[in-house]
């Protein structure tokens, strides 16, 4: 009698596992989820427990195990720039559109001697660009200031054709850009002739050569720093290494 009765409790507590593991398989279960104003990420299982204003976000369910295990998003306050990236998730979520992972570029791997000569290249166009742009602004290209501009282009051709010996066959496309640079620079700067050309059209035509130059500078040293980024080498080393040059 017991027995009878044991085993017909085991039976239902069998079936009764049974009926929850239907009920409650993660293949069947559905929870909402939706994000906040400070772009935290909620799940629920009951659409009336979302707030009124966060209700339009919710267009279709999701499985709870595939969202909730593969969800990184982290649920403390988020920083204006995070908080933008919720913003346009929620926007997507909105209208149905869906996100498009943009690709990280590859990483590099360089030799310390290439790494080395980015770095004493970078330095060179950091210096050159604040001298230039601290001439440009503050003389004028006439013949009272001009003398400054002409010993600028003459001061700085040695030390153009010293990085070009040392730039002789880049492979990276920003030192390829940075060879040219040098390339156009030296050979306009070697023909400044006052004498021959007369002062004021010198005057003008190096006015104009030296604003494109900060033009032009201003995009090859992003160029350098982002490869040098690629390459594992970070801001804080790149200061530090570009000081120990000096």
């Amino acid at each position: 009698m017991n027995k009878t009765i044991l085993s017909c409790f085991k039976k239902l507590v069998l079936l009764a596992v049974l009926l929850l593991a239907v009920v409650h398989s993660p293949a069947e279960a559905k929870v909402f989820r939706w994000i906040d104003d400070m772009g935290r990420v909620h799940y629920s299982d009951y659409r009336s427990a979302i707030p009124v204003q966060y209700r339009d976000q919710i267009k279709y369910k999701v499985p709870p195990a595939a969202k909730l295990i593969g969800d990184a998003e982290s649920q403390q306050p988020k920083s204006p720039e995070e908080n933008t990236e919720a913003g346009e998730e929620k926007q997507k979520l909105a209208t149905g559109e869906k996100s498009v992972s943009v690709p990280k570029p590859p990483q590099l791997t360089l030799e310390p001697e290439t790494i080395k000569l980015m770095l004493v290249v970078k330095e060179y166009f950091d210096i050159h660009k604040e001298q230039v742009k601290g001439h440009v602004e503050s003389f004028k290209f006439d013949e009272v200031f001009g003398k400054y501009f002409l010993r600028l282009v003459k001061k700085r051709i040695p030390a153009e054709k010293n990085l070009l010996e040392r730039l002789k066959n880049p492979s990276l496309v920003s030192l390829k850009n940075a060879r040219n640079f040098l390339i156009d620079t030296l050979r306009e700067d070697e023909k400044v002739d006052v004498k021959e050309n007369g002062f004021q059209p010198t005057m003008d035509s190096l006015e104009y050569r030296l604003k494109q130059e900060i033009v032009l500078l201003d995009e090859l040293i992003p160029q350098i720093t982002e490869d040098l980024v690629r390459a594992g080498v970070n801001r804080e080393q790149i200061e530090a290494m570009q000081a120990k040059i000096e």
